[in-house]
C-alpha cells in the first residue's frame, strides 16, 4: 500500500526527471541550430574573403591572358603578353579599383621598342571584369615619327576563377 504521500514525492521526482529529460533535448536542438548557423556564416565569410575584387589576380580576355600582383601601399605589377615579341611586366600605381602605368611598345615584325603606351587598368563594381587601355604615349624614346600604335584599344578580360 502506497501512501497519498508517497505518490505525491513519486510524481514529483518523475516529473522532475522528464523536466530534465526535456530541457537536455530542447538544448540539444538549439544547440544543432545555433552551429548550422555559425557554420553557414563562417562558410559565408571564407567565400567572401576569397572572392578578389580588386584589380590583383589572374585575367582572360581579348587581350589575351595577364596577372596583377600587389606590390606594396599604391603599387602593382602587371605582367602581360606582347605576342610573338614575349611578355612584359609593367609597374602600376593607383588603388585596388584602377592603376596605370607605361609599357614599351614593340615594333610587330622586328619587336624592336619604338615607342611607349599608357595602360590604365579598371575593375568593375563586383570585382569580375578588368578593362584595359592602352593609347600611345608621348615620350623622349619616342622615333621622330610616331609609331602606329597596333595595341591601342580597350581591352575587356574576365577573371579566372
Amino acid at each position: 500500500v502506497v501512501s497519498a504521500g508517497g505518490a505525491a514525492a513519486a510524481a514529483a521526482g518523475g516529473a522532475a526527471a522528464l523536466g530534465q529529460v526535456l530541457a537536455a533535448i530542447i538544448g540539444v536542438v538549439v544547440l544543432a541550430i545555433a552551429a548550422r548557423g555559425i557554420v553557414s556564416w563562417v562558410s559565408d565569410a571564407i567565400d567572401h574573403a576569397n572572392h578578389q575584387t580588386g584589380i590583383t589576380g589572374a585575367w582572360a580576355g581579348s587581350g589575351g591572358n595577364l596577372t596583377i600582383s600587389s606590390s606594396g601601399s599604391g603599387s602593382s605589377v602587371m605582367r602581360i603578353g606582347t605576342g610573338r615579341c614575349g611578355s612584359e611586366t609593367v609597374s602600376l600605381t593607383g588603388g585596388d579599383s584602377s592603376a596605370s602605368g607605361r609599357a614599351d611598345l614593340p615594333d610587330r615584325s622586328s619587336c624592336v621598342t619604338v615607342g611607349e603606351v599608357d595602360i590604365t587598368v579598371s575593375v568593375s563594381s563586383d570585382g569580375d571584369t578588368l578593362s584595359m587601355s592602352q593609347s600611345l604615349a608621348v615620350s623622349s624614346r619616342m622615333k621622330s615619327n610616331p609609331p602606329t600604335c597596333y595595341t591601342c584599344h580597350t581591352y575587356t578580360f574576365t577573371r579566372k576563377s
